[in-house]
């Protein structure tokens, strides 16, 4: 009896919160709240993915709209550490970095897909979460500002993720 007790607590944090562990930390989206690293309204899905070396964020923008609308990657903000960041995309040239970005429309019914991270955490070759660090600290949370154009109106989604040991 003690056993399966045993067990039960430690299962009772599995049970309770959806996380998804990655380089020995647990993400969760906290901003809007939900079971996993998506935000989704009636407009578009946005899935957040990150890969083993923690460097860039993959992004994946489905249209659920009847309309073709677009992300304005110029206005795209990511949050570190309380510090607003530009973004840079996986596939562009340090040389190009601080060239305008285009913006990318989404046919209805599509997705598109970009590998993001910001521009200083790149250049000093910072993954954009550490084991160790988040262990010191405590948490970290990645923030998302993400300009989203619906026949030429502009609307901002926020999205924040945390970062955690447990």
């Amino acid at each position: 009896m003690k056993k399966i007790l045993f067990l039960a607590v430690l299962m009772l944090p599995v049970l309770c919160f959806s996380q998804i562990k990655n380089s020995g930390c647990y993400l969760r989206m906290i901003q809007p709240a939900n079971n996993d690293l998506i935000f989704e309204n009636d407009s578009i899905k946005i899935s957040f993915y990150f890969n083993s070396m923690n460097y860039f964020c993959n992004l994946k923008f489905e249209n659920k709209t009847p309309n073709i609308i677009a992300v304005d990657w110029d206005k795209f903000i990511m949050v570190m550490e309380g510090e607003s960041h530009s973004i840079i995309f996986g596939d562009t040239q340090m040389i190009n970095k601080d060239k305008p970005k285009e913006q990318s429309p989404i046919a209805p019914g599509s997705s598109i897909k970009k590998e993001i991270a910001p521009v200083d955490y790149i250049e000093l070759s910072m993954p954009l979460y550490i084991k160790r660090f988040v262990k010191k600290q405590g948490g970290q949370e990645i923030g998302y500002i993400i300009p989203i154009s619906y026949s030429g109106t502009l609307r901002y989604y926020n999205c924040k993720i945390s970062v955690s040991m447990q």
